[in-house]
């Protein structure tokens, strides 16, 4: 009772209902159909004035002696389907803004995304790496046992990487090898096909000055993560900057305590037994490893970290040496690039999204089942696989036409094909 018998221009916003009787009434004079026939996305208004994006169809109908026509609209909301776009444009922004190199990869070592800042890293561009294996990016020797550890892993599901930060060894397009630490995460939806997300971290800078210097001050004042020198009983004697700032204590306050006062209580009940084991039989646990663990702040704050441990001996005196490095960012933009995937692959309606040469990067999960195919079948593919041979034949034409000329005849519009 609100509508019928109204104009549909009740149901625009000013600036369109303003032109509405004009274009009814050119269309009426010259037959040229520039809405009917097609699917466009507009702008609607509600009953209470609020306006939202919205696809319209639009189809013509007659009675039996042509007299008298109508027409009929199909309306869809598109409010959520675009906001699921502008967050997935979001999280592919964020990773390449991030200053931090993320790699991800399929079950099988195939690369699928590589931000920014691992380009920068390995030398390499985007283009040249997707649908590669990772294995380019190793040096031989750990190259040639990468396929047979994931194999292991999808046989075993033993967690030897997966959720540790490792060192480890990279090589960049002109050959260098230089020392990486590197967290993977595993992310499996819904069932489906299983991707590893990396976290990389140059570490050439650290490893280089720690073998170049001893202990002394000027490692400790200078370095941008903190870094602890402790003795064989956990009493601290170094302590700089960096480490002030992550956990809050001044450096009076520090050295010469336990650094047990810098632990959760559940690690730092047992951290003098290990100590005192570590001693007593010489078998490594933590030293010459990197061990994801929870440090705590003057607050009384936990703080996620990863902390490496290397034995200095001197005289027959074993002291240690440990790098700290704060992961709160890091999981972070883990955790944001991993709800964009799921959002991805959560949504009920198709998404694909492919390269200007037509390579498919992303397939999702509502695309697996209206299509039949698994994304590692698709996932570097062009998109011509989904594609009857009479448009294959022609899809790479379009594709070269609209990037010369830039003219817009398939995107920003709904087609059925």
């Amino acid at each position: 009772e609100d509508l019928i018998g109204k104009n549909v221009k009740i149901l625009q916003p000013e600036d369109v209902a303003i032109q509405h009787d004009g274009f009814l009434k050119r269309y009426l004079q010259d037959g040229i159909k520039r809405v009917v026939d097609t699917a466009r996305h507009v702008t609607a208004k509600r009953l209470n004035g609020e306006t939202f994006p919205c696809e319209i169809t639009v189809r013509e109908n007659y009675n039996n002696d042509l007299s008298k026509r109508n027409y009929l609209g199909f309306v869809r909301d598109l409010t959520d389907e675009l906001h699921q776009e502008q967050q997935h444009e979001k999280g592919e922004i964020i990773t390449n803004m991030s200053l931090t190199p993320i790699i991800v990869m399929s079950e099988t070592g195939v690369l699928q995304k590589f931000s920014e800042a691992a380009q920068k890293a390995f030398q390499f561009s985007s283009q040249e790496v997707i649908g590669k294996n990772i294995k380019m990016l190793m040096p031989p020797e750990i190259a040639a046992q990468h396929d047979f550890f994931l194999k292991r892993y999808l046989d075993t599901r033993v967690k030897t990487v997966i959720g540790l930060k490792r060192k480890v060894q990279g090589k960049t397009r002109d050959g260098r090898v230089f020392p990486l630490e590197i967290q993977v995460s595993e992310i499996d939806v819904q069932g489906l096909a299983t991707q590893y997300t990396g976290l990389l971290r140059d570490v050439s800078a650290e490893a280089q000055a720690f073998q170049e210097r001893t202990m002394g001050a000027a490692i400790t004042e200078m370095s941008s993560i903190p870094i602890l020198v402790i003795s064989m009983q956990g009493q601290v004697y170094k302590y700089g900057q960096a480490a002030e700032d992550m956990f809050g204590f001044s450096p009076q306050e520090v050295i010469g305590e336990n650094i047990k006062m810098l632990m959760v209580d559940s690690i730092a009940i047992n951290h003098d037994g290990y100590l005192k084991r570590y001693a007593k039989t010489q078998v490594k646990h933590v030293v010459d490893t990197s061990t994801r663990t929870q440090g705590k702040r003057k607050d009384g704050s936990p703080v996620s970290i990863t902390i490496s441990v290397k034995e200095l001996k001197r005289d027959d005196v074993s002291s240690f040496i440990a790098f700290i490095d704060d992961l709160t960012a890091e999981e972070q933009r883990f955790d944001s690039q991993r709800k964009i995937d799921t959002t991805i692959n959560a949504c009920p309606l198709p998404i694909i999204i492919i390269e200007v040469d037509g390579t498919i990067t992303q397939f999702s999960t509502a695309a697996t089942q209206m299509f039949g195919y698994r994304p590692e079948e698709t996932v570097n593919q062009n998109i011509k696989i989904l594609t009857p041979p009479e448009i294959e034949r022609q899809h790479d034409g379009f594709l070269r036409r609209y990037q010369a000329t830039g003219v817009k005849t398939v995107i920003d519009t709904l087609r059925r094909v």
